[in-house]
């Protein structure tokens, strides 16, 4: 479940208007990014230091900071510094030329509690953005002509007995690795890879097949083929 209850000031409501249901559906209650101690059941405060044409969403104990659009004082945040990653592996069906292929899948989702905003001058309007890090790394939403025989230059992927780890690599080295089951990492071996999925738009510790096709095609993700090496 995405985030259902949070402490938003009157200005905030106002500079994001219709796409605060957006940057709230890509928030998850884990991790306070004041002090790094869970959240709990009381509702997060969503801080947003605004620097121009890009801002930085994210959740704090409402003790530790006010609910607010920063774009005066002095600018706050330590992020990614307690941001929570969670990933999921598994094997999809993936629609591959004139068939259906099964396919070994890591989707990740690299910051529960903390988005990056970037404003459209054009329309007035604030959207999530991935890191840079990733459209550094190859990846690009879902639509484009997508090929596992097209590996992204800047991610690989790297196999254990039990586990799956996906590095990231852009100006540094982010590592991902979580466990896998044997269908999933058997899988990976024969095509020598998996399907690598970014995504603020899910929790992958829970999520529905619906949820993630409906993602897909609303395009709040980043795909591409991370190989193995």
């Amino acid at each position: 479940m995405a985030l259902t209850e949070v402490l938003i000031d009157q200005a905030t409501r106002d500079n994001l208007g219709e796409q605060l249901a957006e940057v709230a559906g890509s928030l998850w209650a884990h991790h306070c990014q004041t002090c790094g101690k869970p959240l709990g059941d009381v509702p997060p405060a969503l801080l947003v230091n605004d620097i121009g044409r890009f801002a930085f969403a994210a959740l704090h104990h409402p003790t530790c900071k006010q609910a607010r659009w920063n774009n005066r004082d002095v600018i706050w945040f330590n992020w990614h510094a307690f941001s929570t990653w969670t990933a999921f592996t598994s094997v999809m069906p993936f629609r591959y030329g004139d068939k259906i292929e099964q396919w070994p899948m890591f989707l990740l989702n690299p910051s529960l509690e903390a988005i990056a905003l970037k404003r459209d001058d054009e329309r007035r309007t604030w959207h999530p953005r991935f890191d840079t890090r990733f459209f550094t790394a190859g990846m690009a939403p879902p639509g484009g002509r997508f090929s596992r025989h097209i590996p992204l230059p800047g991610v690989k992927a790297v196999l254990s007995h039990d586990s799956i780890t996906v590095r990231v690599q852009a100006d540094f080295v982010d590592e991902y690795q979580i466990e896998a089951h044997l269908d999933v990492l058997e899988r990976a071996d024969d095509l020598q890879g998996v399907y690598f999925v970014v995504t603020h738009a899910l929790n992958p510790a829970r999520f529905t097949v619906e949820e993630f096709l409906a993602m897909m095609k609303a395009g709040r993700m980043l795909i591409g083929w991370a190989s193995i090496g």
